[in-house]
């Protein structure tokens, strides 16, 4: 900084410090067209911890359960009409020619197995060519509980198309499939429809959060720009600052596009955090210029002087938050240790680049107009004082109040619970929140719960009579105490091959 405060007086310096600026955000800048987001919710899992290991292993076996889509058709002259149906099976069909479309499961394309003397045959849950058999079609159907919950409604006026989909890792795929899916339904023209599933809901999610972040951010910048204007006085030192913030918020982003890493949920806090930190070093060094200035310095001594007094104060503040964002690499979840490295680097950027644009751009402006006012006469400095004065003389006071402080947060910090409930924080009007709603009113939820069931006994299969009344138990639990629906085990094929028979 010393070396900075000596040599800064330049003007070629000073020009060559803006096109260093301009050629590392040129640099960065085009990267960012490679930056993209990162959605897939199994990277927050621990790394090494024995659950996702298990997870894995589970996916391994039976594949992921959360690679499908829900779509619920609602008919308000109830289910088993000859167009609704009509409707629902061509829906099945064009669903069914989608090239990420592993599987599309309805009532219209649902056979039951039949066991004969002569042999094992399929006969259709709906006769789609017979209008006149519906009426018995819905009451087979609704006499066997395992459909009642998977793809008929309890009102009898909605039924349910289950998509099963390839695994798709990218939010421009997964937004096309889920927008190819809407298209197809709003052809045909449904009473009204609802759509549930994680690439339905995690594009929602992540549109909202992108949404708010601009929001958020475009809010700060006008207040901040309020406040700049209001303590300076001129649109230059408005500028200043807030193209700092943009060109550190724009070198790491481009920092991260180059070396392949993407936003996600926590990512998108790291402009904001940018703009505060950026903000920070940069009112710190204008403040003290003019602080020099009202002294009577000269420009280049005021603009040495500034960067002696505060530069060392600065870095050594921004290094101090730069270290306390590492100690995220003590998390074992990977994309809060990539949050803390990726800050910390944006935190020591954003130095870099208020110490070297401000003092260039203040070498090439006119000496900016200040006024006489001391130090000492400004409106913050009496209470500020006073407040000094009372604190030192009441030492005990403030002990007490502090450990009153600490005892009161640590009751409530005994007090926080953990809310993994995402659906629940949205407004009850809310589009996804009703769908939601919906799948879990009218049939087993959208969301899926998953158990392994392992036979030790080598001897022992899962068909065994104990075993099957074993699950039986489970299921019967699992319903009456916690009211899940649409329940799947190998109890359901032994329900059917018995149905069969």
């Amino acid at each position: 900084l010393l070396f900075i405060g000596h040599y800064i007086m330049s003007k070629k310096l000073a020009y060559v410090s803006i096109l260093f600026v301009c050629i590392m955000t040129a640099m960065a800048g085009s990267q960012l067209p490679k930056l993209g987001f990162n959605y897939i919710f199994e990277d927050f899992f621990p790394i090494d911890d024995n659950d996702l290991i298990k997870y894995r292993e589970f996916t391994d076996k039976f594949e992921t359960d959360n690679d499908y889509l829900l779509l619920g058709l609602i008919s308000e002259n109830g289910v088993f009409k000859k167009n609704f149906l009509a409707k629902v099976d061509a829906l099945t069909i064009e669903l069914e020619g989608l090239d990420e479309i592993k599987s599309v499961n309805s009532i219209t394309n649902f056979k039951q197995p039949i066991i004969s003397p002569v042999g094992i045959y399929q006969i259709p849950l709906v006769n789609l060519d017979e209008p006149e058999k519906l009426e018995k079609d819905s009451v087979r159907a609704y006499l066997q509980s395992q459909l009642t919950e998977s793809f008929l409604s309890k009102n009898g006026k909605s039924t349910l198309i289950v998509i099963k989909h390839l695994p798709l890792n990218t939010k421009e795929g997964s937004d096309e499939l889920v927008d190819k899916v809407m298209m197809l339904a709003n052809e045909k023209a449904f009473d009204d429809y609802f759509m549930a599933g994680k690439l339905y809901a995690q594009g929602v999610f992540i549109d909202k959060i992108q949404d708010e972040l601009v929001t958020f951010v475009s809010t700060s910048i006008f207040l901040v720009i309020l406040f700049l204007a209001y303590a300076y006085r001129s649109i230059s030192w408005v500028i200043i600052p807030l193209l700092v913030v943009s060109l550190s918020t724009i070198w790491i982003l481009g920092l991260m596009a180059a070396v392949g890493k993407q936003l996600d949920l926590l990512m998108v806090l790291l402009p904001t955090i940018m703009f505060v930190v950026g903000m920070s070093d940069v009112v710190h060094l204008m403040t003290k210029y003019i602080e020099n200035l009202r002294r009577g310095n000269s420009k280049s001594l005021a603009i040495k002087t500034a960067l002696k007094e505060v530069g060392l104060a600065t870095f050594l503040t921004s290094v101090t938050t730069a270290v306390g964002f590492l100690t995220l690499l003590t998390a074992s979840i990977r994309p809060i240790q990539e949050f803390g490295i990726y800050t910390a680097a944006g935190v020591l950027i954003a130095f870099v680049v208020a110490f070297t644009l401000i003092p260039a751009a203040w070498v090439l402006q006119k000496v900016p107009a200040v006024s006489n006012k001391k130090e000492h006469e400004s409106s913050w400095v009496k209470p500020l004082a006073k407040s000094l004065i009372y604190v030192t003389k009441q030492p005990l006071k403030v002990i007490l109040i502090t450990l009153a402080v600490c005892l009161i947060s640590g009751f409530g910090i005994s007090r926080i619970v953990i809310n993994t409930y995402l659906i629940e924080d949205l407004p009850a009007d809310d589009p996804l929140k009703r769908s939601f709603t919906f799948f879990d009113e009218q049939f087993g939820g959208s969301r899926p719960f998953e158990a392994i069931v392992e036979v030790n006994q080598s001897n022992t299969t899962l068909f065994n009579a104990e075993v099957i009344e074993e699950i039986n138990k489970v299921s019967t639990y699992l319903e009456d105490t916690y009211e899940v629906g649409g329940l799947v085990s190998t109890n359901t094929v032994v329900k059917s091959l018995n149905q069969a028979t």
